[in-house]
Parts: structure tokens; sequence; C-alpha cells
């Protein structure tokens, strides 16, 4: 029985598929977002 987490999941793959970004270009595209706030001391707790 399919709920709507499954679509959601396939909306997502099929989003993924269709992504023609290298690995390079979304490394840099990650690197230049700022730090998630308190992601650090929140897994270091």
């Amino acid at each position: 029985v399919a709920t709507y987490l499954d679509r959601i999941l396939d909306t997502h793959r099929a989003s993924a598929l269709a992504d023609r970004r290298g690995l390079g270009d979304l490394l840099d595209e990650a690197g230049a977002c700022p730090p998630a706030r308190g992601f650090g001391a929140a897994i270091g707790a």
C-alpha cells in the first residue's frame, strides 16, 4: 500500500536521477553554505 511518503520518495529519487551536477560541483556548493547553527554542539553532546 503506497502512502504519501512513497510519492515523496519517488519524486526525490526522480529529481536526483535528473540532476547532472558532478560531485565536485555539489561539494563546492555545499562548502559555500554557512554552517548549520548548533549542529556540531548537538552531535557532540
